[in-house]
Formats: C-alpha cells, sequence, structure tokens
C-alpha cells in the first residue's frame, strides 16, 4: 500500500525556518528582531525536534505501509493534521510574538504536535510488534526446534530463519534504511519462508505427514532430553517416524548418541 503523497510535515518545518531565518536576517524589521533572537533561536530548535519525530514516524508508517501492506491508524492520521497546523505558522505570527516577546503560545502549539506525533509512533510500532513481530518470533521458534530435529538441521533453512529474526527485531527499527529497500528484502524472507512451508513448526509438519498427536508430543521429546530411549516412543510413534525418511534418519542419529 503505498503512502500519501501530499506535502510533508518536514518540508513545512523547514519552510517556517527558513522563514524564521529571513526574519531575523531582514533590515525592514532589524531592531524589532535583535530583541528577539533567542527567543526565535528557541523556536527554531523546537521546530527542528519536531521535525527529526515527524521523519521518525514517517519511517515506522512507511514500514507499516511498504513491508507489511497495512494501514496507518486513524489517530496517527489525526496527529500529522495536528502537526502540520502547528509548523503552519506565517512570518507575520512569528515576528508579531517576536516583537511581543511572547512565543510561548508558539511554543504550546509545537510541544503538543510533537507529543502527538510521538504517541502516534509508539501506536504505529506497537502495531507493527502485536500483529507481525511477535506472531512470526513464536513461528520462528517453533521452526528453529523443529528444524534442530529433522534432518539435522537443514542449515539453508536455519539461515532463513536467523535472517527473519534479525530482520523482524533490528532491521526494520534502523530508521537508517529505506523502507522501500526494506520491503523488498522482507519479501525475499517471505518467500523462502513460504518454501519451507512443511518446516513451519509442529502444526504444520503434523499436517504434512498425517501424523498422530501422541507422536507429537513423543518427538517433542527430542526438544527437552539429551538422550530418548527406545522404550520412549510407543509402536505407533515408531510405525509413523518410518514413514518419514528424513524424520526416520534424525532420530536413527539421536537414538545411537
Amino acid at each position: 500500500m503505498a503512502m500519501t503523497t501530499d506535502t510533508t510535515l518536514e518540508e513545512k518545518v523547514s519552510n517556517l525556518e527558513a522563514k524564521s531565518d529571513r526574519i531575523e536576517k531582514s533590515g525592514e524589521v532589524e531592531s524589532d528582531v535583535k530583541r528577539a533572537t533567542d527567543s526565535i533561536d528557541q523556536l527554531n530548535r523546537k521546530f527542528r525536534s519536531l521535525g527529526i519525530v515527524a521523519d521518525e514516524l514517517k519511517f515506522y508508517i512507511a514500514v507499516l505501509e511498504l513491508v507489511f501492506e497495512d494501514s496507518r491508524p486513524r489517530s496517527v492520521k489525526r496527529a500529522i493534521s495536528t502537526a502540520h497546523r502547528a509548523a503552519n505558522i506565517d512570518d507575520e505570527a512569528v515576528v508579531k510574538a517576536a516583537e511581543q516577546q511572547d512565543l510561548s503560545s508558539l511554543y504550546d502549539a509545537i510541544d503538543d504536535a510533537e507529543d502527538e506525533l510521538s504517541d502516534a509512533i509508539d501506536t504505529v510500532t506497537d502495531q507493527i510488534e502485536k500483529k507481525y513481530q511477535s506472531p512470526r518470533e513464536d513461528e520462528l521458534s517453533d521452526a528453529r526446534e523443529l528444524n534442530n530435529i529433522i534432518g539435522g538441521g537443514d542449515a539453508e533453512f536455519r539461515d532463513t530463519i536467523s535472517s527473519i529474526n534479525t530482520f523482524l527485531n533490528k532491521t526494520i527499527w534502523n530508521t537508517n534504511n529505506a523502507p522501500q529497500e526494506l520491503a523488498v528484502r522482507w519479501e525475499q524472507l517471505d518467500e523462502e519462508w513460504k518454501e519451507n512451508s512443511g518446516k513451519h513448526g509442529w502444526d504444520a509438519f503434523q499436517e504434512e505427514h498425517s501424523l498422530a498427536d501422541g507422536t507429537i508430543a513423543e518427538l517433542k521429546q527430542f526438544t527437552s532430553k539429551d538422550t530418548v530411549l527406545l522404550s520412549d516412543l510407543s509402536i505407533t510413534t515408531l510405525r509413523e517416524i518410518k514413514q518419514v525418511p528424513e524424520l526416520e534418519s534424525a532420530l536413527q542419529v539421536e537414538l545411537k548418541s
């Protein structure tokens, strides 16, 4: 889902900073602005801070929309609108406030906008964590557990699990990365994951090989014991193991150890 291509908040912030810089240097109001130089400098610092938070929110929205093809929450849209209004201050308002040595209302508006953007960041990142990171982490744990048992551990699939884990826990949270490139990388990783659908965990493995619940319960012993004795396995389990070559090979190694 593509991001909205309207005028960005950081552009508005940048334009307003340029306006206040021109006001400060303008000979027409030079005497008035000199008395308020510190106030205008502080105003600019606040706008720069607002711009940094806006950039961070823009990144996480892009991750949500481009990487995971999801929609931003309505509350985020409202926060962006509030920030746009706070950043949309004309030259005359800045000059008038500077002349009166009262920029407090402008400061408050910017602070409120930054707070709303920060809350919006929390909302977006929470959505990413709850809908995409946490559920996939559970799947990765199951897949890693199963992969350690069958086939002695498929090295290629193990690398895929590791890469997905790194992507979800580190890569998508690094705001220096380009969201478009992250979207391409996630598509590649997701395709690799789907190619190994039968190895995603016990449920998928059980379904693919039509194994009984009791067989799965006994196989899980291999994740909690260093050694599983032949006597630990039922006849039903042994028969089903014989029907899955990769499983039979893996368990023979374990039983001999």
